[in-house]
């Protein structure tokens, strides 16, 4: 990061593109985390596939504590109905076209956990084993088992993963771990919730009135990773405030050469539909031992730059690896390099509810101003901005704090600041005097200030 005597975000070496990075073994402590925060992270994970609530809560203070002085949020990973091999003593190694038993009941040998999934399938149906590396096909359906023909050769191990591409498996995306997780990060004010497995909207309506329930306010990301996911995408994306595209399984459920389509037209739809877009999964994977990327690991962070994605993440790159703060360097320059020939200045059409914010990114382009400057309650109008994709920073400005993390998701956003809440208009334009903000800058607000969905206008202020 740059040293200088502007402030960063007024630098053209700012990234417009968030940066994720999970945390795990190899940074859980104070001196790694304060590091990833100085390369550029916006947003921690945790990953509650793994863990205990004592050492989540003290990952989340330690968060807390070092994000003091900007804003960094914090991110709960649900794990959903993750399916895995079970009941199985050692590898096994699958020869092709050989026959393959899985149990209903994992006393009588090898099974799956929620097995109940096995009452879903019918001869024909597919099953992935390993990411996709073991494909069998059921042959017959039996009362204690089903068997299946291997389509391909490798291992299998104890907690495999396993994806099954038919959809309607009658299996809730919200297990009851996943509630007792919810209350968990509503208790400790966790700013996104990811839900993992997510077939239709109603899985996204019941995580939020869980949130809800226990007085969070956390936006819920929709996590696409199943083939049914995709074929309910518009409806997932429209209840949710934000969606991930999360390649590993959803490539073992589509088939990897679906993926980049899929993934183009996930983020063209999220773009015109204000829905924060993140891109996951083996961003740099070489880099868990490796000092430096492959060629093709870069190009691909470029390419999600280039296609609109709001945010990349890093999942055992920072979690596991051994190179992990120089990933996220590796991440943030090659953001940086490929924003430099982004076509700025979408012209979207604009509904009603846009015209402002529209408008705004107009008067930036044709100004010599600074930036653009949006007095938010709840960030609609901050997102709206962003969908537009100006080529001048977004500055926020709000009353909550809250609010002011969640916008370290959003696309553009170069900063968030909390002002103390003004009772009308000329108190607070006041107050911005007070601020860094340098000047001229687009201001977009509302006449009624705190209002949600009150802003109605936009200036120059000089």
């Amino acid at each position: 990061m740059e040293n200088e005597e502007v402030l960063f975000w007024q630098s053209v070496r700012y990234p417009k593109v968030k940066i994720i990075a999970t945390i795990g073994p190899a940074t859980n402590n104070e001196s790694s985390v304060r590091e990833l925060i100085n390369a550029g992270v916006n947003i921690f994970r945790l990953n509650f596939s793994y863990g205990t609530y004592d050492e989540h809560k003290q990952t989340i203070e330690l968060i807390r504590k070092l994000s003091r002085d900007r804003p960094i949020a914090i991110m709960q990973d649900i794990c959903g109905p993750k399916i895995r091999i079970t009941n199985l003593p050692k590898p096994v190694t699958v020869e092709q076209n050989s026959s393959f038993k899985i149990y209903r009941d994992e006393v009588n040998g090898l099974s799956i956990s929620h097995s109940e999934i096995l009452n879903s399938l019918d001869v024909g149906d597919l099953i992935y084993v390993a990411d996709g590396r073991v494909k069998l096909k059921i042959t017959s359906i039996g009362d204690l088992y089903i068997e299946a023909k291997s389509l391909t050769s490798g291992v299998i191990k104890n907690g495999s993963g396993v994806n099954i591409p038919k959809g309607n498996l009658n299996i809730p995306a919200i297990t009851q771990k996943d509630e007792r997780d919810l209350e968990f990060g509503a208790k400790m004010g966790v700013d996104f919730v990811a839900v993992s497995f997510v077939e239709s909207a109603e899985d996204i309506k019941k995580a939020k009135s869980i949130l809800i329930k226990n007085g969070s306010d956390a936006w819920v990301v929709a996590k696409i990773e199943r083939k049914a996911a995709v074929d309910n995408f518009k409806e997932i994306a429209n209840e949710s405030d934000c969606v991930m595209v999360a390649r590993g399984d959803l490539g073992a459920e589509i088939g990897l050469s679906r993926v980049p389509i899929i993934k183009r037209r996930i983020i063209a739809f999220a773009n015109e539909h204000c829905k924060p877009v993140i891109v996951a999964t083996q961003m740099l994977t070489s880099m868990i031992n490796s000092s430096t990327p492959t060629r093709a690991e870069v190009s691909d962070i470029a390419n999600a730059v280039l296609t609109g994605a709001d945010c990349v993440m890093l999942s055992d790159e920072t979690a596991i690896g051994k190179f992990y703060k120089e990933a996220v360097d590796i991440l943030r320059d090659t953001i940086i390099e490929a924003q430099s020939i982004y076509s700025y200045y979408i012209d979207y059409s604009a509904d009603k509810n846009e015209i402002i914010a529209k408008c705004a990114v107009e008067v930036s382009k044709k100004t010599d101003t600074s930036c653009i400057v949006s007095a938010t309650e709840t960030a609609y109008t901050v997102k709206q901005i962003a969908k537009f994709k100006p080529q001048k920073p977004i500055i926020a400005v709000t009353f909550n704090e809250g609010v002011k993390r969640r916008l370290a998701i959003v696309w553009g956003v170069a900063d968030s600041i909390v002002l103390k809440r003004s009772d009308n208009a000329e108190d607070f334009i006041k107050s911005l005097d007070g601020t860094d903000i340098p000047k001229p800058f687009v201001l977009t607000m509302g006449s009624i200030i705190g209002k949600q969905g009150s802003t109605n206008m936009v200036r120059v202020f000089y």
